[in-house]
């Protein structure tokens, strides 16, 4: 695996945001393509940015084509100064108003959520990115495993949500089960809270 650096934050935040460009998510709190196209790099930055420093950020190789972030047990709900320290604040000023509101009723619930059912102590997935042309082989099956291999060393359970519906299957061959599913504040978006417990 390959651990990012600082000078490949700007590809693996254009990939990531490849990755994520038509995800249900973000299509709603970005309807509008063009404004989606330009705010979403800073989203996937910022994201980076938390695991590069708060946990872990690696590719399947160095051209970046498959991206894993986490964050570890210790930040995985950054408090205001991780926020400001990660350039969170001047993310979220540039973002139109409408959709900046839109955004923070959205992750405000998302969070409360992953604050009542992610277990005490875990890692949480924040991306899981793999460049459309290259889907499909095994890339983020491996990212993964990657990552359980120290998880089930350290018996430490891993959490994550998926907005959409595809990729629960997915993650439930990886070993992940839905502890909780629920419409999003009756935006049509369906939450998934998933969990993997380490093998013993």
């Amino acid at each position: 695996m390959y651990k990012l650096q600082k000078q490949d934050i700007p590809v693996a935040k254009n990939n990531l945001t490849i990755a994520f460009m038509n995800y249900p998510i973000h299509k709603y709190i970005f309807p509008d393509e063009n404004i989606r196209r330009k705010h979403l790099p800073s989203f996937m930055k910022f994201s980076i940015k938390t695991g590069m420093i708060f946990g872990d950020a690696y590719a399947i190789s160095p051209d970046l084509k498959a991206i894993a972030v986490w964050i570890d047990p210790d930040h995985v709900i950054p408090n205001i100064i991780q926020t400001i320290r990660l350039g969170g604040l001047s993310v979220l000023l540039h973002i139109p108003l409408k959709d900046l509101l839109r955004s923070k009723k959205l992750w405000d619930h998302v969070e409360s959520l992953h604050k009542k059912y992610a277990p005490e102590k875990h890692w949480y997935l924040e991306s899981l990115g793999v460049l459309p042309n290259c889907q499909g082989q095994g890339l983020g099956k491996k990212l993964m495993e990657y990552k359980f291999e120290e998880l089930d060393e350290m018996q430490i359970p891993c959490y994550l949500e998926t907005h959409d519906d595809t990729n629960v299957k997915i993650y439930e061959k990886l070993g992940f089960e839905v502890v909780y599913q629920t419409e999003l504040l009756q935006t049509g978006l369906i939450h998934y809270s998933l969990v993997r417990y380490p093998e013993k």
